[in-house]
């Protein structure tokens, strides 16, 4: 991460399933045939002090590819989004330590990320600089177009548990 000192994050809890999805995609990111292309979660995997294949075992190729493909499904979308509405604004819901801004970003489109209080401790740790998922601007009137996408966030975090 730029030379500063690995993100120390603790194992256990919710923070597990960012760490997962990124460990996998970053895996998966590392193969020379690989099916998605994610120098970004390869650089998050890298910097953070974590004992990834001692807590989730070695990155497996078909939970790596899964986990790529879903990633590239997501980016498909938005993609799509942002080619009909380019100043369009993304409003990504429970984004935690995804990287589809990185992917997608045509330049031009704002886009806001939403993250529960215990993830998002996890995920600035791990992206300091902005917000993890990299949408930080805020929105822009509906005028321009607006999509949103949630990776999940319904079935990982109750209510209450943000």
């Amino acid at each position: 991460m730029g030379g500063a000192e690995a993100a120390r994050i603790e194992p256990g809890g919710v923070t597990e399933t960012l760490l997962w999805t990124l460990y996998h995609r970053a895996a998966e990111a590392r193969r020379p045939d690989g099916v998605l292309d994610d120098p970004r979660a390869v650089r998050l995997v890298d910097g953070i002090d974590f004992p990834f294949g001692q807590r989730f075992g070695a990155a497996a190729g078909a939970w790596s590819q899964w986990q790529a493909l879903r990633a590239r499904a997501f980016d498909g979308a938005v993609g799509r989004f942002l080619a009909a509405h380019p100043d369009g604004t993304v409003i990504a819901l429970g984004e935690g330590l995804e990287t589809t801004y990185w992917r997608v970003d045509n330049g031009r489109a704002a886009g806001s990320a939403s993250t529960c209080r215990r993830r998002s401790s996890c995920a600035r740790a791990c992206s300091p600089a902005r917000s993890a998922s990299g949408w930080s601007q805020p929105p822009r009137p509906t005028s321009a177009g607006s999509t949103w996408s949630t990776h999940g966030p319904g079935r990982w975090s109750p209510p209450r548990g943000c």
